[in-house]
């Protein structure tokens, strides 16, 4: 488990991440969402001890990484720019590596290698970002951890490569059902079918947290359509917590309540057709910032 207690972390007197409290449960998927600038990267180096912080603490199974080597060693972390010497070849990082993640299993690592269609001797230096992102990758899978913080962790893949990256999470889960993978991305539909559960940074906090299944679970969505064209002002009186209308086809969210039936309200002002439709990570984190008011 990682727990994130009251960690503050700021930079040239200005505050990136302020009282953070966050708990990441062993065996999770978990997903660090927020737009540009929201702490997102700092979060993940605090985790890493790239970065020390200001005040709060982080803790590794109750350890804290700068006091405990044994526990740091149960960690990967893989930033959005990892760095390498200019001259390494995949095999020379590979012998690298192997001196501090004693458990590094080479043969997984040429299979997921073979899986990225990747040269493990042809100098890292040569590769496109995304092959840079796949070898990595697999460096991260193969190291046998507890614990692999991946930040942006599809940037510079191809949607075949998206994929496979995703079956290679799945299939390790197989083997390592207690593994922990922290992940963050600009696209919300690369994580939305993998994370079981999520953090939203903005404006310094963590705005929404928790199972995704569950706190997506508390909304509502339905596509409906008219023949008449209609207003936002004509829902009003329901209270929806978003809506959006594109000539005469409207979708609209509300907050799930007990004893409330919003299907019959909006049957009753008689639409063409009206359907459930479900909620995805991109609209939940949509309402989520608007709330913050981050949006208008």
């Amino acid at each position: 488990m990682i727990a994130i207690n009251n960690l503050t972390k700021g930079f040239d007197g200005k505050v990136v991440l302020e009282k953070i409290n966050l708990t990441i449960s062993k065996g999770s998927i978990f997903g660090l969402i927020g737009i540009n600038g929201s702490g997102k990267s700092t979060l993940m180096r605090l985790m890493a001890t790239v970065y020390k912080p200001d005040a709060g603490e982080i803790l590794f199974e109750g350890s804290n990484l700068f006091e405990s080597k044994e526990v740091k060693k149960k960690v990967f972390f893989l930033p959005d720019e990892p760095y390498y010497t200019l001259n390494a070849s995949g095999k020379l990082l590979l012998r690298l590596y192997e001196s501090f993640y004693e458990d590094l299993d080479e043969n997984k690592f040429y299979y997921y290698l073979d899986k990225f269609s990747l040269d493990p001797s042809k100098k890292i230096i040569n590769y496109s970002k995304g092959m840079k992102r796949r070898f990595f990758i697999s460096l991260a899978l193969a190291c046998k951890v507890e614990y692999i913080i991946l930040d942006e962790a599809f940037d510079g893949l191809d949607p075949l490569a998206r994929l496979e990256f995703k079956n290679m999470i799945t299939d390790i889960y197989e083997d390592y059902p207690d593994m922990t993978v922290v992940l963050s991305s600009h696209s919300l539909k690369d994580l939305e079918d993998i994370v079981d559960s999520f953090a939203i940074l903005d404006n310094k906090k963590v705005i929404s947290c928790g199972n995704t299944n569950d706190q997506i679970e508390q909304y509502v969505k339905f596509q409906l359509a008219f023949k008449e064209y209609k207003e936002v002002k004509d829902f009003v009186f329901l209270n929806p917590i978003a809506i959006n209308i594109n000539n005469k086809i409207i979708e609209i969210v509300f907050k799930r309540e007990e004893n409330i039936s919003y299907l019959g309200k909006l049957e009753a002002m008689k639409p063409v057709f009206i359907e459930e439709v479900p909620i995805s990570f991109e609209d939940y984190f949509k309402m989520m910032i608007k709330e913050s008011g981050y949006l208008k």
